[in-house]
C-alpha cells in the first residue's frame, strides 16, 4: 500500500516561530501557506529556517486578512485540492488574524474532510508565554496540541444532513447519515442513543411513506411509534432534545392517527377488536393518501402526485361502497382488495324499485368465475355507477373533477409522454380535496393528525 502524501496547511501571521516549529515537527511532504499581502514576505524566512524544499511549497494569498469572507473562500479553494484520501492533511491555525483563522476552520468543517486533522502550536506550561503568560509563546517553549474537530466528535454534519434529508422525504439518505453518526459513538453514550432514536424515526416514516403498515412481521407502525415515544420520554437526555418542539408534538399526533388507522380506535382504548376490521378504518387511508400526494408535490414529483390523486378519486367511491355494505368483508380484510359482494348487493337492492337494473349491473360486470366466487372487481367509473344505482348521488363537482383527472391520461405515468407541471398538480390536488370534503367532513382534522413532522 502506497504511503499517503503528507500535507501541512498553515495560516501565516506576523509570528513565524510557531510555524517553523510545526514544519520541523511534522516533516510534511508539502507545505501550503495561507497568508495576507502583509505576511507574504515571511514565507522565505520560514523556508530558509526549516531548509524546506521550495519546490514542495504552495502559497495562497488572502486578499484581505480582516475579511472572514475572503479567508473562507480562499481556504475552501485550497482545501478542495487535498480532499482526496491519498493525502494526509494537517491544518495548523496558529498564525494569522482572527478572520483568517476563523475562515480556515470554517472551510475545513464545511467540507467535512475525513482526512484532515487540526493542530495548534501552544505553550508547554504557564511560564512559556511572554507578558505574564498572556503574550506569545517563547522560543523553545512550543508544543503542538492536536485539536478535536467538534463537528466530527459530535457528528454535527451527519445529524444536520440527516435532518435535512428527512425534511425533504429522502429517507434513504437520511438513514445513511444517522447510521454514519451512530457509528462514531460508543454504545450506550448519549449521542449514540439519540442517533439510534433518529434512525428508528426515519425507518418508521420511510415505511409509512411507502404505504406499509408494518415495520416487521410482528410490529405495526402504531406499536413501533409507541416504542419510540416511550423511549424518548424515559431518557432525560433525549427528552431534552425533543421536549417542547413541534417535531415531538407532531409525532404524538401521528401516534393518535395511526391508532385509528391501524386499530380503529383511539390509542388509549384497550380493545380494538370490534373496530379493528379494515372496513371500519378504511376512511383513514384517504386522509393518509392525500398527505402522501402533497409530499410528492413538495418533492417536485408531479406525475407521482397526480397518480395518487387519481387513486384518491377511486378510493372515495370505494369507501362509500364499503360504508354502504356492498364490499366483500373478507376480501377487504385479508387481501386489502375492494370486491363487490354479490349476495350483499342483491340483498340491499331487494327492496329498491331498480332491483332489476342492479341485477343487470352485476350480471354485466362480473364473469362466471367471479359469480361462482361470490364477488367481483369493478373499475372507477363503474364504482360511481353502482353508487348511483343505490341512490348515492355525486357532488356537482364530480364531473368537472373527473374531466380534470382524465388529463392524467396524457401523463408519462399513464398513457402519454407529457409530464405534469406544478401548477396542474396543485390545481388537481385542491379540486380533489375540495370534492372529497363534500363526503368526508373529518378530512382536514385527520390530515393534520397524519402530517409528517419536520425538524
Amino acid at each position: 500500500m502506497s504511503k499517503k502524501e503528507q500535507i501541512l496547511i498553515l495560516s501565516l501571521g506576523g509570528s513565524p516561530e510557531p510555524l517553523i516549529y510545526s514544519i520541523k515537527e511534522f516533516k510534511p511532504d508539502k507545505v501550503v501557506f495561507l497568508c495576507s499581502p502583509q505576511t507574504l514576505k515571511e514565507c522565505d524566512g520560514i523556508l530558509e529556517e526549516t531548509a524546506f524544499n521550495e519546490e514542495n511549497v504552495e502559497i495562497y494569498e488572502i486578499p484581505d486578512a480582516e475579511s472572514l469572507d475572503d479567508s473562507f473562500s480562499t481556504s475552501k479553494k485550497v482545501l478542495s485540492k487535498f480532499a482526496d484520501d491519498g493525502f494526509e492533511v494537517r491544518v495548523d491555525f496558529t498564525g494569522g488574524t482572527k478572520p483568517m483563522v476563523s475562515g480556515l476552520v470554517l472551510a475545513v468543517i464545511e467540507g467535512n474532510y475525513s482526512n484532515f486533522k487540526f493542530s495548534y502550536v501552544g505553550q508547554k506550561d504557564s511560564q512559556s508565554r511572554t507578558k505574564n503568560g498572556v503574550g506569545v509563546v517563547k522560543d523553545g517553549s512550543e508544543i503542538t496540541k492536536m485539536q478535536i474537530n467538534p463537528y466530527k466528535k459530535y457528528a454535527i454534519t451527519e445529524f444536520k444532513r440527516g435532518k435535512n434529508f428527512f425534511n425533504t422525504y429522502q429517507f434513504e439518505a437520511a438513514l445513511e447519515n444517522f447510521q454514519s453518526a451512530k457509528s462514531r459513538f460508543i454504545k450506550g453514550t448519549e449521542q449514540r442513543r439519540i442517533s439510534e432514536i433518529y434512525e428508528r424515526i426515519v425507518i418508521l416514516y420511510q415505511k409509512w411513506d411507502l404505504f406499509e403498515d408494518k415495520v416487521s412481521k410482528n410490529t405495526d407502525l402504531f406499536k413501533y411509534l409507541g416504542f419510540i415515544i416511550n423511549d424518548i420520554e424515559k431518557d432525560e437526555f433525549i427528552l431534552n432534545e425533543f421536549e417542547n418542539i413541534d417535531f415531538f408534538i407532531q409525532m404524538k399526533r401521528n401516534y393518535e392517527f395511526l391508532s385509528f388507522k391501524i386499530r380503529g380506535v383511539s390509542y388509549d382504548s384497550e380493545d380494538p377488536s370490534i373496530k379493528g376490521h379494515l372496513k371500519f378504518r378504511i376512511s383513514y387511508y384517504l386522509s393518509d393518501l392525500f398527505n402522501n400526494a402533497y409530499r410528492r408535490i413538495e418533492e417536485g414529483k408531479y406525475d407521482d402526485a397526480v397518480a395518487r390523486l387519481y387513486r384518491i378519486n377511486e378510493l372515495i367511491a370505494q369507501v362509500q361502497l364499503t360504508q354502504k355494505g356492498l364490499i366483500d368483508d373478507d376480501q377487504l380484510q385479508t387481501q386489502k382488495e375492494f370486491k363487490v359482494n354479490i349476495s350483499s348487493t342483491k340483498s340491499k337492492a331487494h327492496a329498491r324499485d331498480n332491483y332489476d337494473e342492479i341485477l343487470d349491473f352485476i350480471d354485466y360486470n362480473s364473469s362466471l368465475k367471479e359469480k361462482n366466487k361470490g364477488y367481483f372487481g369493478i373499475a372507477n367509473d363503474k364504482s360511481y355507477e353502482l353508487l348511483d344505482l343505490f341512490g348515492i348521488k355525486q357532488s356537482p363537482k364530480f364531473d368537472k373533477l373527473n374531466s380534470k383527472l382524465k388529463e392524467r391520461n396524457g401523463s408519462i405515468l399513464a398513457h402519454g409522454l407529457k409530464p405534469m407541471n406544478k401548477k396542474k398538480a396543485e390545481e388537481l390536488y385542491d379540486k380533489t380535496l375540495d370534492y372529497a370534503k363534500d363526503y368526508f367532513s373529518f378530512l382536514d382534522e385527520d390530515m393534520d393528525l397524519a402530517k409528517f413532522p419536520k425538524f
